[in-house]
């Protein structure tokens, strides 16, 4: 209930619920401390109001919810999160995933409240499959070590920072409303869509920036604002968009194209296109500055 509380728990909890607060007090509770040693499966974990802390040694599973609740809250998860939800909720949270994300839902806020959120930091070591993370409102910072596949990443209101360091597939990316940054590290993004806003949102100045080998049958668009895309040499792009949108972009794309359709979008643009290869790498290709 009330209070500044500490609850551990030796072994796995399955089908339960842990409140660091009560059921009908979400928001007046002190800083608790929820550790679980074992694993989460089915369960309800939740730490109400206050700057809690929540960790759970053995990951969690089979549909279980943790939240943070309101105010700054930490969450370590130091195994797979599988098949759950995570919320941070209200308040500027830490959320670190130790393992992998598996058809899961992670958002630093929460579904019901998209715009009220702190800047919360959200940290997956491993990779996300076939998952959701969103940081919501506020400046959020989100990291994905590993493989990003089949699943969406959104920055959210606000200024954000998203970085992914492996292979990106089948995913779609957008930073949203704010002056965003999206760094991609991994070797290869394919069949994937990378917005600096999102498809029906104006968004801010945002940047993009990519070292991936290869870009296959992928779409990259800066969006409303005067966006930075940069696409460093060395880089094969096989089928694939980059459209800078409105506003006075910066674009420097450089590597060896095949059916690449390269667009500034109104307002006035500065593109550097640098293109080398083999005989036919820039075939089939399409450069257009647009109107401004």
């Amino acid at each position: 209930d009330l209070g500044a509380d500490s609850i551990t728990v030796g072994s796995a909890v399955s089908g339960g619920s842990i409140y660091g607060g009560s059921t009908t007090d979400t928001t007046g509770d002190g800083s608790d401390s929820i550790s679980l040693a074992s694993s989460a499966v089915g369960a309800f974990i939740q730490g109400n109001g206050g700057s809690d802390t929540i960790s759970i040694a053995l990951g969690v599973s089979g549909g279980s919810t943790v939240r943070g609740g309101a105010d700054s809250d930490s969450i370590v998860i130091s195994a797979t999160a599988s098949g759950s939800t995570i919320f941070g909720d209200k308040g500027n949270d830490s959320i670190d995933i130790a393992s992998s994300l598996v058809s899961s839902l992670l958002q630093g806020g929460s579904n019901t409240d998209t715009t009220s959120d702190g800047s919360d930091s959200i940290s997956i070591t491993g990779s996300a499959s076939a998952s959701t993370v969103q940081g919501n409102a506020g400046n959020d910072t989100i990291r994905i070590n590993g493989v990003f596949d089949a699943s969406t990443v959104r920055g959210g209101a606000n200024e954000d920072l998203v970085s992914i360091g492996g292979a990106i597939t089948s995913a779609l990316l957008t930073g949203d409303l704010g002056n965003d940054s999206l760094s991609l590290f991994g070797a290869t993004v394919t069949a994937s869509t990378i917005y600096g806003d999102n498809s029906g949102t104006a968004g801010g100045d945002d940047s993009i920036s990519m070292a991936a080998t290869v870009v296959a049958n992928s779409s990259v668009f800066g969006g409303v604002g005067n966006d930075i895309l940069v696409l460093a040499a060395g880089n094969q792009l096989l089928t694939s968009t980059f459209d800078g949108g409105a506003g006075a972009d910066t674009m420097s794309i450089t590597g060896s194209a095949v059916s690449v359709t390269v667009l500034g979008g109104a307002g006035n643009d500065s593109m550097l296109l640098s293109f080398s290869g083999t005989t036919g790498s820039n075939a089939n290709s399409f450069y257009s500055g647009g109107i401004g």
